[in-house]
């Protein structure tokens, strides 16, 4: 094999090494989150299945092995100059459009596979606006068994209390993430499509919608309008938030996000007790 034409190069196990000693002190202090590591995978190659719900989602999974993690992350990360090209360059992500079958990118996976690289993606695409487990496309299906891998479904727990993907502030509370199953080769081999599918749903459907913990904060409600537009009072409106809460400028109606995630109206009851069901 040309070394030259690898996607796996000998500088991404160096340069993962150094972002985890020095990085993962940030994002454990930064999100308080307990990052437990994967013994079982220790050295071995793997298909790393995440939940999405925070933007450092990336280093907690790479966090779970002691080799290079090679991410199937959205093109729109390969447009912004320098900082594309350094971040090819040092840790190699894959690129692949979004809402569309990208032969490129799945060429780019088996390359990376038979290099003998460990492959993450959250198939989901999409962090969470809600607190629940987006839509998962069947193709994740496909594509793990053309790998062939061993399938690792990772969670990623108290995401969406410590920071709402429509929020700018990170919380008070704790997280946690972990390798919750192992799917080997042998076993999904001789499960059908539709079994496959709801093996890995089930792992990573973490669901953080009502009270599963107090994230306490000074603006748990700010930029709440990026996420909701429809106010169930009046319809179609605008909303402004300020600290902790939420009115729309159309009819007033007021409410307040509070520190278990759930939804208190101001002067009247609210017609929605959590995100999910309002959104």
């Amino acid at each position: 094999m040309n070394k030259k034409n690898t996607w796996t190069k000998k500088r991404h196990r160096v340069i993962f090494a150094i972002v985890k000693f020095f990085g993962m002190w940030h994002v454990r202090r930064k999100y308080n989150i307990t990052l437990e590591r994967c013994e079982a995978l220790k050295g071995r190659q793997s298909l790393l299945l995440f939940n999405h719900v925070t933007a450092y989602d990336q280093f907690f999974v790479a966090d779970a092995v002691n080799v290079p993690v090679y991410f199937i992350a959205s093109e729109d990360i390969f447009s912004i100059g320098w900082l594309s090209k350094l971040m090819s360059w040092a840790v190699a992500p894959i690129p692949i459009k979004k809402q569309a079958q990208d032969v490129k990118a799945l060429k780019t996976c088996l390359k990376v596979v038979k290099e003998g690289g460990t492959i993450a993606l959250s198939p989901e695409g999409n962090r969470t606006y809600s607190g629940k487990l987006c839509y998962i496309k069947a193709t994740v299906v496909a594509m793990a068994k053309r790998f062939k891998l061993p399938i690792a479904c990772y969670r990623i727990e108290g995401g969406f209390g410590k920071q709402p993907r429509w929020s700018d502030t990170v919380r008070g509370g704790s997280m946690r993430a972990y390798v919750s199953r192992i799917i080997e080769p042998e076993e999904y081999k001789a499960m059908s499509d539709e079994e496959l599918m709801t093996e890995i749903v089930a792992e990573l459907d973490v669901n953080e919608t009502g009270n599963t913990g107090e994230y306490e904060g000074e603006h748990l409600a700010e930029y709440l309008e990026r996420a909701m537009y429809v106010c169930p009072d009046c319809g179609l409106s605008r909303f402004e938030s300020h600290g902790n809460e939420f009115n729309c400028t159309n009819c007033k109606l007021t409410g307040r996000y509070t520190a278990t995630k759930e939804l208190v109206g101001a002067g009247r009851e609210f017609p929605f007790r959590v995100l999910a069901d309002w959104y």
